[in-house]
């Protein structure tokens, strides 16, 4: 939530000074010395987003808003003895304020935002209104000739209420026996008041376009011509990546991610800066700041799949997301930005050489000389490169050089393994030697003087993107584990143990149909149910998304643990197999968690053979690198760009069925935990609310948090009231008791307390801040975390 101005002491940039200032608390990283420039600063940039309060702070006055506008009036009303252009003073600052650990370059100049005057009611209405214009074309996709009619009519409003509105002005002014004629300032005061000014630049798209260039910073695309020949018809559409950067460091709150590290230390790996990629790489080791480009490329079908113009008009996408941003701020679209976009068959037909040939060059000059900008008054200089290139395994190979068919001799980027010994049954024992920087450059030598060597060396040629000096294809293209696991093992795995099941007569698949379609879905699971099971040829086929796949394993893991004995070999792969989902998702890791998922793997790998006998697929060879990858990149959740969506941010909160907190349905002692929770003053609204949902993810009344972990067992509650106060969210919880871990359903078992016990937590006091859902088992009520916890492994 955005503070308006509360007073009370706080650091600043400049410890050895007594320099108050005025923080923003919605992007934390904006600092002014005068109230008037907040006021500006939260009008621009926040007042148009969803879930925006601002709170007035000022003589420890609580009332919060919605408007800036409301906001004004209010301290004009009553606090009228301020003044809005020289009140002075600091802000409350968090306890993690990341301002704190800024080092300052620019010895001298000054810390707080723009110095240019500003006059709190003088409104950039142009600016607001092109930013209006845009969001009509782009996000409700107005046709042109209808918005061009809407701002013509808009315009004849204002302007004609703008003649109305001078007219009475005048009246007034006669009406007091003052003549605007004789007053040559006032007359011209006057005249000057006009909303043509306002509208003219923006009347036709060509002024628009000007408009959204100069002054929103927009980067537009440019279509570049792919094989060398203007006569080509072949093109594509390419984002200049470098001006892009420049954009992005234009917000506050990206700039202030960028200036400050994320690297967490103590053997903790939450991050890129976390791996020993990151240590090792000479630019990123040099300099604290340099830009992690974090870049992302995907294939997808924008015609029916299933039509006749399917692949016909199949796209690639390259994107690429700031590796300095923490994770759980990533999925953010204005963070998240396209390089380019390009007809799939041309990706195919060109190669990513020629595709990517003008973004390999303006990453070399981000690399060697590096972008400028100004900010704050200041220059601030900036060099990075790329981190790491995520893709599925087709993407990968092809981007990295090696082969796009996986059932040539080598199969894997990261290793010398070949197709044939995936059927044998000592694979997981199997050391296969690492593809190295060394060894990769030889073999690129060796294969450009006889391409016959290709499939020996398992390459096709050298990866374009190893023209820049710090990057290099063995160290920058890892797995996504939602493509291997959710979209991959995952249905395989299951396909085979419930056709076994089946020919068994332990289940058939209509009665689990039947169960899978009546069971229970609860919060955030409602919009992911699995798809029903088909039987053809003998077998069970799954067809699920990424996301209904880890919805339909906690489900069939629930229906099936009553029916199938303990100790079942097959039972226990896909117990291996949840394990290994809640591992490689999990978003930080230390030496236990690597030493436990390596271990894992190869209990799975050879169980799997076990049973089977048949071989296993490249994708779960690839788990096998899973544990170093951890090591060297940080947790893989941030290389599944799907799963980014998973991490909150405890701001912008939506909310709905709101109303005024009543205490008088709850029991005489959650009433007394509301109260203090919530700290309640005189005439403070509090809403409670049905639902919460904060970043995409909804938190219901029923739902399951993880509040602890004691001697290595998740402790948690039960949400029973969700309730805003000054627009962040407060959940009471009562609390559960944690029976047991029961292995056989991958699940906590848990029971509400004999004496039921309350309490009121914020998102920052939960062990992890996804919500979870129960469900129903033999074992009582059983709570299914959604990946591993560093605290179950002390």
């Amino acid at each position: 939530m955005a503070s308006g101005g509360e007073r009370k002491h706080g650091g600043t940039y400049d410890h050895s000074s007594d320099v108050e200032v005025f923080i923003c608390h919605r992007c934390d990283s904006y600092q002014a010395t005068k109230f008037g420039y907040l006021i500006k600063h939260l009008q621009d940039v926040h007042s148009s987003k969803p879930g925006f309060t601002v709170r007035c702070g000022i003589a420890s006055c609580e009332r919060t808003y919605t408007k800036i506008n409301s906001f004004l009036r209010h301290i004009r009303r009553l606090h009228r003895n301020i003044d809005l252009e020289t009140l002075e003073g600091p802000t409350v600052r968090n306890e993690d304020d990341i301002g704190d650990n800024i080092e300052d370059d620019n010895e001298g100049q000054p810390v707080h935002n723009n110095e240019a005057t500003y006059d709190t009611s003088d409104v950039n209405l142009q600016r607001r209104l092109g930013t209006v214009i845009l969001k009509w074309r782009e996000q409700h996709q107005l046709p042109k000739t209808c918005l061009n009619s809407l701002l013509e009519d808009v315009a004849d409003i204002f302007s004609s209420q703008e003649k109305e509105q001078l007219k009475k002005v005048e009246q007034c002014l006669q009406a007091n026996n003052i003549n605007v004629d004789e007053i040559p300032a006032l007359r011209e005061l006057l005249n000057e008041f006009s909303c043509k000014s306002v509208f003219e630049p923006l009347k036709t798209e060509a002024r628009q376009l000007s408009f959204f260039r100069e002054e929103l910073n927009l980067v537009e695309p440019v279509e570049l011509i792919l094989g060398g020949r203007e006569q080509s018809q072949d093109t594509f559409q390419y984002i200049p990546i470098l001006d892009t950067i420049k954009s992005l460091l234009q917000h506050d709150d990206i700039f202030a991610q960028v200036m400050n590290t994320h690297n967490c230390g103590h053997g903790i790996l939450s991050n890129f800066c976390d791996g020993e990629n990151y240590k090792t790489n000479g630019l990123f080791s040099s300099d604290l700041r340099t830009l992690q480009i974090c870049l992302y490329n995907d294939d997808f079908e924008v015609c029916n799949p299933i039509g006749a113009f399917t692949k016909k008009q199949k796209l690639n996408g390259m994107y690429f997301v700031l590796g300095n941003i923490e994770p759980r701020y990533r999925s953010k679209l204005h963070v998240i930005q396209l390089v380019w976009l390009c007809k799939t068959v041309y990706v195919k037909k060109y190669g990513f050489a020629d595709v990517g040939e003008q973004l390999i060059r303006d990453l070399c000059v981000l690399e060697e000389e590096g972008i400028s900008i100004w900010k704050n008054n200041c220059q601030y200089h900036f060099k990075g490169t790329v981190s790491m290139i995520v893709a599925d395994n087709l993407g990968s190979h092809s981007i990295g050089g090696f082969p796009e068919c996986f059932t040539a001799n080598r199969i894997c980027r990261f290793c010398m393994c070949t197709y044939v010994s995936l059927k044998e049954s000592s694979l997981s024992r199997t050391v296969f030697s690492q593809r190295s920087e060394e060894l990769y450059d030889s073999h690129v030598v060796l294969i450009k003087n006889d391409p016959s060597l290709s499939s020996v060396y398992g390459m096709k040629h050298n990866c374009p993107f190893n023209k820049l000096h710090f990057f290099h294809v063995t160290s920058g293209l890892p797995s996504d584990p939602m493509h291997d696991l959710l979209e991959g093992i995952c249905p395989i795995v299951w396909s085979k143990v419930l056709s076994h099941f089946v020919h068994t007569k332990r289940m058939n698949v209509q009665s689990f149909n039947q169960r899978l379609l009546s069971f229970e879905y609860k919060g955030n699971d409602k919009n992911k149910k699995p798809s029903p099971l088909s039987w053809s040829s003998g077998s069970v086929t799954i067809r699920q998304t990424a996301s209904q796949m880890t919805c339909f394993m906690r489900a069939a893991l629930y229906m099936l643990g009553d029916i199938i004995p303990e100790g079942c070999m097959h039972w226990q792969l896909l117990l291996y197999l949840a394990d290994l989902c809640a591992l490689a998702f999990a978003p930080v890791h230390n030496v236990q968690s690597l030493s436990y998922l390596h271990g894992l793997v190869k209990d799975f790998l050879e169980l799997y053979l076990e049973i089977f006998k048949a071989g296993i697929v490249p994708k779960m060879h690839y788990l096998t690198h899973y544990a170093e990858q951890i090591a060297h990149f940080g947790p893989l959740s941030g290389c599944s760009y799907s799963t980014s969506s998973f991490f909150l941010e405890e701001s912008n909160i939506t909310s709905r069925g709101g109303t005024v907190l009543d205490t008088s349905s709850y029991q005489e002692e959650a009433k007394n935990v509301i109260k203090s929770g919530l700290n309640l003053r005189p005439q403070q609204e509090v809403f409670k609310v049905s639902s919460v949902t904060i970043n995409g993810v909804t938190y219901q009344e029923i739902a399951v948090l993880i509040t602890g972990c004691v001697d290595a067992f998740l402790q948690f509650g039960l949400v029973c009231g969700i309730f805003l106060k000054l627009g962040n969210a407060h959940f009471l919880v009562s609390q559960l008791e944690t029976l047991y871990f029961s292995a056989h359903y991958h699940a906590y078992v848990v029971q509400a307390k004999s004496t039921t016990s309350y309490v009121m937590l914020q998102i920052h006091d939960l062990l992890d801040p996804l919500p979870l859902q129960y469900s129903h088992c033999k074992g009582g009520m059983c709570v299914a975390r959604k990946h591993w916890l560093l605290s179950e492994f002390t």
